[in-house]
């Protein structure tokens, strides 16, 4: 069985489990699905779809095997890796959201392709990372059921007795200190809640970079075809005026036409006259 793989792909193979992708090659691919939106996000589903999904990452295979450094792997490989990326990406956004929940700084940021990837994927994405932090907090979460002595405590030596009470002191403190505890991790739960119910979008400067200058290209473009139009109709009236001229000299030609044979009738008229005096 091993004996029917190409050559080339068992070397792919051995180079892709020897070498890590490099910084070129993830840069290489987010470029790639920033101009295949539909692409990155996973949603070909239909057959023809999924035709068109392999030979997307047959192209992208291409580059990314043609980058320096790196690794080289088969398209269907690429394909893995950009599934195991976005479920790394996931999984390191819930992990910011639970650290922002808890109120804990680790030092765990988002990269700037990262960030690239999370605006091409989408609110969509945003959305089911959301979710998936909402039901994990609500798994975390446990009743706490307080129980009251049936039977009151008699207190027989007056010593007991003022024990007791600074024993039923101190429990009322830890009541109120855990009631407030309570209370403002509500207030913190509620705070991240209505946080997270509004998913930041991320729009990277590259990205309203090149929104702004196709903007301006549409434009320039829309400039040209305005001077185009006017032009074209300056053309129009100056065929117009030259069609015109054209018509009165045809006119002008005419009558000068009938001029000259009627000078010709009068002379042949006058010619005829002399011949008869003779």
């Amino acid at each position: 069985m091993m004996n029917d793989i190409p050559e080339s792909q068992e070397r792919m193979r051995s180079n892709s489990r020897r070498q890590l992708v490099s910084y070129e090659q993830i840069n290489a691919i987010i470029d790639f699905m920033a101009q295949h939106v539909d692409f990155a996000s996973g949603n070909f589903r239909s057959t023809e779809a999924r035709h068109e999904a392999k030979k997307l990452w047959e192209e992208i295979g291409k580059v990314l095997n043609n980058c320096k450094g790196g690794t080289r792997r088969t398209p269907y490989a690429w394909s893995k890796y950009w599934s195991d990326f976005k479920a790394k990406l996931k999984n390191k956004m819930l992990l910011l959201k639970r650290q922002k929940s808890e109120v804990c700084a680790k030092g765990t940021t988002l990269t700037t392709l990262e960030k690239r990837a999370i605006s091409i994927l989408g609110p969509e994405f945003e959305k089911k990372v959301y979710h998936q932090h909402t039901r994990k907090l609500s798994s975390f979460k446990r009743d706490i059921k307080v129980e009251k002595l049936q039977d009151p405590i008699q207190v027989v030596n007056s010593n007991w007795k003022s024990h007791s009470e600074s024993s039923s002191r101190a429990a009322v403190d830890d009541d109120q200190i855990n009631d407030s505890a309570a209370s403002s991790d509500s207030d913190m739960d509620n705070g991240d809640d209505e946080d997270n119910n509004q998913p930041v979008a991320i729009y990277p400067q590259w990205l309203i970079n090149v929104e702004r200058k196709r903007a301006e290209a549409e434009l320039i473009r829309a400039k040209a075809e305005e001077q185009r139009a006017s032009v074209s109709a300056q053309n129009a009236e100056a065929a117009l005026l030259q069609a015109d001229a054209l018509r009165q000299l045809a006119e002008a030609a005419r009558i000068q036409a009938e001029a000259i044979t009627r000078i010709a009738v009068a002379l042949e008229r006058r010619g005829d006259r002399k011949l008869l005096e003779i």
